[in-house]
């Protein structure tokens, strides 16, 4: 925090369905140690709210694997296989990258994993617990741009559902059984380049999909919105509460009250005097030294060097580009 002692701002902060970031708890501590943190979340734990349990983010996992391997191609690998949501689909990126680093290192990537379990950081196992969110760099998500009347939905989801919509016409849809709401959906366009059409069991009373889309971010995929159509079923029906403009604006509804003048505040006189430590004061002299704790993440890549901003080639800049 820029002030004149040193301070350290710890932060809560969730999302509402539309992607939005919003600050949930905060505390100003004199430094970032085990004594801090042991203080705000027991303060933090004894509020009710919605469950919540411990996972892992996938960009501090993947910056730990390349600190140890120094390898950015297998790092990319652990990405992928984080954000993967078919399970068997995520076992074979395990079997590829092992296969790659076998010979190369002493330990396999399910032994650096240890017990590590995978529900903790792939979305393929998490049965949908994070909605789609598996780092913790909430500042990136994406924001509303304007919230028009008479929308049920939120943006972003809306927007989903027309892709989905305009992908579900080219698509095969088989009825197994009516009773149950259960369906077999065939591509007839690839979704991914390299790879044929494939097919997929959507079970509408249950709400899953076995391209595991439905379950993880509670809202139809292609599929669903494909098997919906075939029996004429309102697909808005399948989207989860959190999506809704109703549940969103319950977010922002809470207001602060007015705060009555100072010299109206009850406040017990003090048996002693609250004297600042010195210890804590900034030097007031020189540039403001960061405390923030940098690794792996923080490393940007390095660049091509400076290019020309008229032709964008390297060698020369705008002032002496040849004509």
């Amino acid at each position: 925090m820029d002030s004149r002692y040193v301070r350290i701002l710890l932060l809560v902060v969730a999302q509402d369905g539309n992607r939005n970031v919003l600050s949930i708890a905060f505390a100003i501590v004199d430094k970032e140690n085990m004594e801090s943190w042991e203080f705000f979340l027991t303060n933090l734990r004894r509020r009710s709210g919605v469950p919540w349990r411990s996972i892992y983010c996938i960009r501090h996992i993947a910056a730990n694997f390349h600190r140890d391997y120094k390898n950015a191609g297998w790092r990319k690998q652990v990405l992928k296989m984080a954000h993967e949501l078919e399970p068997h689909i995520f076992r074979q990126r395990i079997i590829r990258l092992e296969s790659d680093m076998e010979g190369q290192t002493n330990t396999s990537f399910r032994q650096w994993l240890g017990t590590m379990e995978p529900w903790r950081w792939a979305q393929s196992f998490d049965e949908g617990f994070r909605y789609g969110q598996i780092t913790t760099n909430l500042v990136e998500g994406q924001q509303v741009n304007q919230m028009e009347a008479g929308h049920v939905l939120v943006e972003d989801v809306r927007d989903e559902i027309v892709v989905n919509r305009q992908m579900a016409r080219s698509m095969n849809v088989e009825i197994y059984s009516r009773r149950l709401e259960t369906f077999r959906v065939t591509e007839t366009i690839s979704r991914r380049p390299g790879i044929p059409p494939r097919s997929y069991g959507v079970d509408l009373q249950n709400r899953r999909c076995d391209c595991r889309r439905f379950q993880t971010l509670h809202y139809p995929c292609a599929h669903v919105v494909a098997a919906c159509a075939k029996v004429n079923l309102n697909v808005e029906q399948f989207i989860d509460d959190v999506y809704t403009l109703e549940r969103t604006l319950c977010v922002w509804e809470n207001e602060f009250p007015v705060l009555p003048d100072l010299s109206t505040w009850e406040v017990p006189l003090t048996t002693f005097k609250l004297v600042p430590d010195r210890g804590l004061r900034r030097n007031p002299r020189g540039r403001p030294q960061s405390s923030r704790i940098r690794n792996e993440i923080d490393i940007r890549k390095k660049s091509d060097g400076k290019r020309c901003g008229l032709c964008k080639l390297a060698g020369h800049s705008r002032n002496k580009w040849p004509q």
